[in-house]
């Protein structure tokens, strides 16, 4: 490290494949290279094996499983393997990307980004997002100068974000895929989910009710939305006490409950409920990990 500084790893920085770097000195040899035009990727997160991504649990000196190119705990692995997708990721991106791709057929470098955009299709539709996300990346590196395929692969990638909770980098990823996806109802359900779980992330729960019941306008059947907009209505009866949210929120909960997909959803009643009867707003992660991976509190 350039300033001889000690640091754990997941703290530090790789730029422009030097070692890793320290925050600060990461941010001066960032500096240092403004003005000249650098490769994409150029700088990264340097990511320590041995912690796990989504609880942040250091493991000592055992490395951890990947996801991806993510490290996760037994437990974590679980819940991200075989978190519910939503509706709206198992829709088909055929279309799509037949729009991206089209009139490309000239190159084979093209023709290969094809294939990798084809196969990270079909795994996303059945439901291997981390995977679909690495094919669809690959496809994106073999035509830099299609803009269209980079911008399918920041969505792609905005869907692993806000699957494994980061909504406020999800957020900024899928909006990328705005010009070619926006007026798409993937893309704006998507859009959707993202605000809300970013606005959930910095207790904005009023922005998390408005936006969960958009998200419930766009499809009033739809188990994800109702659940969302119970959850929210509990946030806002955690926040103010309220008699009003908590009754909202038990009426649409026991509606979401009616549905044969909500035992998809996981323990996201359970957590509900624990915030009606208690006023404390955690997230899911904390949920977990106070009361063990089924949800179910001791």
């Amino acid at each position: 490290m350039s300033c001889a500084t000690e640091a754990p790893a997941a703290s530090c920085f790789r730029v422009l494949d030097r070692e890793p770097l320290c925050e600060r000195c990461a941010d001066q040899a960032v500096a240092a290279q403004k003005g000249t035009k650098q490769p994409a990727g150029w700088v990264s997160r340097i990511i320590d094996p041995t912690i796990c991504t989504r609880c942040n649990t250091d493991w000592g000196n055992v490395d951890l499983q990947r996801i991806g190119d993510l490290p996760f705990c037994a437990q974590c692995s679980v819940a991200v393997r075989d978190f519910p997708i939503p509706q709206w990721v198992k829709i088909s991106l055929a279309a799509t990307l037949v729009l991206v791709v089209v009139g490309t057929l000239h190159n084979l470098r093209y023709f290969r980004a094809i294939q990798q955009a084809h196969s990270a299709n079909v795994l996303f539709s059945s439901g291997k997002l981390e995977e679909a996300d690495v094919k669809m990346n690959a496809a994106a590196k073999l035509v830099p100068d299609a803009g269209g395929m980079s911008r399918i692969s920041s969505f792609f990638h905005g869907l692993v974000l806000l699957r494994q909770e980061h909504s406020a980098e999800a957020l900024k990823a899928i909006e990328q895929a705005s010009p070619d996806l926006g007026q798409t109802p993937l893309y704006q359900q998507a859009h959707v989910s993202a605000m809300m779980g970013a606005a959930f992330e910095r207790r904005d729960y009023d922005a998390f009710l408005e936006q969960s019941l958009e998200l419930m306008k766009q499809d009033p059947n739809d188990v994800q939305g109702i659940a969302a907009a119970a959850s929210a209505y509990a946030c806002k009866f955690a926040e103010t006490g309220e008699e009003k949210y908590r009754a909202m929120s038990l009426e649409l909960l026991e509606r979401s409950e009616r549905d044969p997909n909500a035992k998809l959803m996981g323990d996201y009643a359970a957590r509900t409920r624990y915030r009606l009867e208690t006023r404390e707003i955690i997230s899911p992660i904390e949920y977990q990990r106070r009361f063990g991976a089924k949800g179910e509190a001791r």
